[in-house]
Parts: C-alpha cells; sequence; structure tokens
C-alpha cells in the first residue's frame, strides 16, 4: 500500500471516530475489557457488526450467536442491529466476561431476554445449537481452534446469513512464507477452509488483524 493510500485511509478512519456519536455505555465497556485483557473490536469493525446483524432483523432468524471472550462489546454493537423479538447468544467459558456482558446490556436499556449467556467451551456447545437458525455468526478464538469453529458455525446459518471472524489473517503474518509456528498454520488452515466451502460468499477485509466474512447463499 502506497503512502498516499495510507494517508487517504487514515484520514477516513479519523472521520468516522469524528463524527460517531459518543456512547458512555459502549465507552465503559470497553474500559471493562481493557482492564481484564481483552481484545474487543474497534468502532469500525463495530459498525460492520451491526450491519451484518441489521441485514437479517426483519427475518424469523433467531439472531446471532457471539463467541467471544469480549461479549459486552460485540453484543452491544449485535443488539443494536437486531430486531426486537432476536437475541445474541454468548459464548465463552469465564463466567466474569459474561457477566460483565450482562451488565453492559441492562445499562444500555436491553431487556435480559434478549441475550443468552453460555459459559462454556465454544467447541461444546455449538453442535447444540439449532441449525440454520441464526443470521449472524460471530467468532473470536485462538487460531489453532479456528478451522473447528468456523466448521461447526456453517451449519447455524440461514440462508442469507453471515459468519464473521476477526483476526483471522493475523495483522498480514499469514501472508509471510516463513512463518511455520501452529498459530500462523491455524490461521492459514482456516482461511483455505472458508475459500473451499461450497455456497459461500468469501470477502477477506483489512479491519484489525483481518476480517473474513462467509454469507450462505439460497
Amino acid at each position: 500500500m502506497t503512502d498516499t493510500a495510507n494517508a487517504a485511509t487514515a484520514a477516513q478512519t479519523e472521520y468516522i471516530l469524528a463524527t460517531t456519536l459518543p456512547d458512555e455505555v459502549m465507552r465503559e465497556t470497553r474500559d471493562d475489557a481493557t482492564e481484564f485483557g481483552l481484545e474487543a473490536p474497534d468502532e469500525i469493525t463495530g459498525q460492520l457488526i451491526s450491519t451484518l446483524a441489521a441485514v437479517g432483523s426483519a427475518s424469523k432468524s433467531s439472531g446471532a450467536v457471539l463467541i467471544t471472550p469480549a461479549a459486552g462489546v460485540v453484543g452491544l454493537y449485535a443488539l443494536r442491529g437486531l430486531g426486537e423479538r432476536q437475541t445474541v447468544t454468548c459464548i465463552d467459558p469465564e463466567a466474569e466476561h459474561q457477566t460483565h456482558a450482562k451488565e453492559a446490556f441492562r445499562s444500555a436499556g436491553f431487556s435480559p431476554s434478549r441475550a443468552r449467556l453460555l459459559p462454556s467451551r465454544p467447541l461444546d456447545v455449538l453442535g447444540r445449537l439449532a441449525g440454520g437458525s441464526y443470521h449472524l455468526v460471530y467468532v473470536d478464538v485462538s487460531p489453532l481452534d479456528l478451522p473447528a469453529a468456523l466448521e461447526a458455525a456453517v451449519p447455524l446459518l440461514t440462508v442469507g446469513g453471515s459468519i464473521m471472524v476477526v483476526n483471522s489473517l493475523l495483522d498480514g503474518t499469514i501472508a509471510d512464507s516463513t512463518r511455520r509456528d501452529r498459530d500462523t498454520a491455524g490461521a492459514r488452515e482456516a482461511d483455505e477452509l472458508a475459500l473451499s466451502l461450497e455456497n459461500m460468499v468469501v470477502s477477506r477485509l483489512p479491519l484489525g488483524g483481518g476480517v473474513t466474512l462467509l454469507t450462505r447463499g439460497a
């Protein structure tokens, strides 16, 4: 990327952030995530979460599945876009993270019934969720677990639904042919899997550490 392109991207990012309305609940939830050492999506990535959630807001979808330690931040973005009868299902083995997420949702004015919190390992519970029932599945797991998590997420999607995988490109190190560590190998395996899936439209975006979107066709 040229210096001109870098400058243009920086200017656009600065403008987006400067013109985004302040949200005190989101700020506090981000602060909590930082205190716990959790990596949460930035504002631009968060707006994409809200948009993907809104895409199916008028459908019969159950809502969104959020596989992430930063359920508070991600959940707030998702709930902004979901329909009033749709819910977020948050999956993370750390119950304390989910307790903070629950408090964040309440502070933002969302009913407790809008969130289902599952303090479990993702691969232990994904297979128990209803297939074809969710129009958004957000995946934030270690690169080693990414291929298995992606495989488990695919059956959950409605037609037109999307899987959003964050940090999928490991800040670009996935492209470094000299990197042969297990994390990079896991990310490459997941990337190859995403591109090989039938009836999926795949987009890879340079947001955060890399975002991969997989949208199920009809």
